[in-house]
């Protein structure tokens, strides 16, 4: 289970709610293994408005502070460091060749 019952999430860009309940679907592999997804029932911060959210359509709660999007390319970029060392290698380049143009 990701998410825990009462921990805040947010849905889409900007959506934050807090986890009510949590629903388990196990299912069998046909080799005997067990497996489980789960689906969260999300309260929105107005009170009058909840859904059912899928795991890969909810991302942990960090803080109003920090861009949610930038923290998920940041998070991703550490996961995948050869990646992130292109992007800097890119980045570098480029600001190489700004700084040729400008004389």
């Amino acid at each position: 289970m990701k998410f825990s019952i009462g921990e805040k999430v947010v849905i889409g860009k900007d959506v934050i709610g807090t986890v009510e309940q949590v629903e388990e679907r196990k299912f069998y592999y046909k080799d005997g293994r067990e497996s489980s997804t789960y689906k969260y029932l999300v309260q929105y911060e107005e009170p009058w408005k909840k859904d059912w959210y899928a795991e890969d359509k909810i991302e942990h709660y960090l803080n109003d502070e920090i861009s949610v999007n930038k923290v998920l390319i940041n998070v991703n970029l550490l996961c995948n460091l050869p990646l992130a060392k292109q992007l800097k290698y890119e980045n570098d380049q480029l600001e190489e060749t700004k700084k040729r143009i400008q004389g």
